[in-house]
């Protein structure tokens, strides 16, 4: 599964298998913040936009098979999905796919250009898309 490569990394981190605090990457004013936890990776991602923000994991370069998770923050709603990339362009979310989400929503806020998304993922994942 393509989230493996992305725990693998993370877990190298750990500390007996558990983080204590959170992993920072920040590039061209997006920034991916992750920690494991009880079985889980929580996110905090942020980026200038008053739109759509995602972040995609994958085990080669290729955009084709990338595993995204897409949200947004509209009327202080937050939403989150997950979805699978077929090709450049051209993705389906997990409910078109017949595959169960597994994304859990922490939080997330819009204020001015920034957009900032909290939310969770299992550590090891049973759908064939992630």
């Amino acid at each position: 599964m393509k989230i493996q490569l992305l725990l693998f990394l993370l877990i190298l981190n750990a500390t007996h298998g558990r983080q204590t605090s959170m992993n920072t990457i920040t590039k061209s004013g997006m920034t991916v913040s992750w920690e494991l936890r009880d079985g889980r990776i929580y996110f905090e991602v942020s980026a200038p936009t008053d739109g759509w923000v995602a972040i995609g994991f994958n085990d080669t370069e290729n955009i084709a098979g990338n595993y995204l998770i897409m949200g947004q923050v509209v009327n202080n709603q937050v939403n989150i999905e997950e979805h699978y990339t077929i090709r450049a362009g051209h993705y389906k979310p997990f409910r078109q796919l017949n595959t169960q989400a597994s994304v859990r929503v922490q939080g997330g806020s819009e204020t001015g250009m920034t957009t900032q998304l909290a939310f969770s993922l299992p550590q090891t994942s049973a759908s064939p898309f992630a």
